[in-house]
């Protein structure tokens, strides 16, 4: 089922600042995401109920949590670089504020 997909302004601004490589594989993850409507390992993975994470290896470590809105729409919610084997507290804790101003 194809999705639309639309970027809070913080995660458009993060990857104007990113390497072209990692603009790339943000772009084909997005991509696919519309066409398919979701997304496998390694590119997505669910990250806890009703949140979920685009997966950017290339030329860095990022995540972009994202989710799913009634119809047809997935929103991206919040992007950043990932350092840690674990997902950082205040960056889950953004990206469940935002998710609660959706819906």
């Amino acid at each position: 089922m194809k999705k639309r997909y639309i970027e809070h302004p913080q995660v458009r601004t993060f990857f104007a600042g990113q390497k072209a490589e990692v603009r790339a594989e943000y772009a084909r993850s997005v991509a696919a995401l519309e066409a398919y409507g979701f997304l496998t390992a390694p590119m997505g993975e669910k990250v806890e109920a009703g949140l979920f994470a685009i997966r950017i290896r290339k030329g860095g470590n990022v995540r972009v949590f994202y989710v799913y809105d009634a119809g047809n729409y997935v929103y991206g919610l919040h992007a950043y670089e990932k350092k840690t084997r674990e997902i950082p507290l205040h960056e889950l804790a953004l990206a469940r504020r935002r998710m609660n101003e959706i819906g």
